[in-house]
């Protein structure tokens, strides 16, 4: 499999991911509104997708640490306040991070290590 289907798959297994979160939310305490479930768990993305940031800037694989620092700030963002012009500047950081580590996915064409 190339890394172009491997970031996609990526990005299904986290929006799935979130998705389940949301729903476990709501069938363990479903009084929470199902508005303030995805909200926790787009916070949760962002607060997983931070601490991986953080395991590769140790690492020094920078590119990989830019866009999922840019990514976590948009999950938050969005997550904090999820209408008007504030969520869509949330879902231009995702869009951001996202086309970071696929354009570095892409570039490493499956080596491993960093783009340049």
């Amino acid at each position: 499999m190339n890394d172009p289907v491997r970031a996609l798959v990526a990005v299904v297994v986290v929006l799935a991911a979130a998705g389940a979160a949301a729903a476990a939310v709501q069938v363990l305490a479903p009084g929470i509104a199902s508005v303030a479930a995805v909200r926790l768990a787009l916070g949760a993305c962002g607060v997983g997708f931070a601490a991986v940031a953080v395991a590769y800037g140790r690492e020094g694989y920078y590119e990989q640490m830019a866009g999922h620092l840019l990514a976590s700030a948009g999950f938050l963002v969005v997550a904090v306040d999820g209408e008007g012009p504030i969520a869509w500047l949330g879902i231009a950081l995702l869009g951001i991070g996202g086309g970071l580590l696929l354009q570095d996915a892409i570039l490493r064409g499956g080596r491993g290590g960093t783009s340049v």
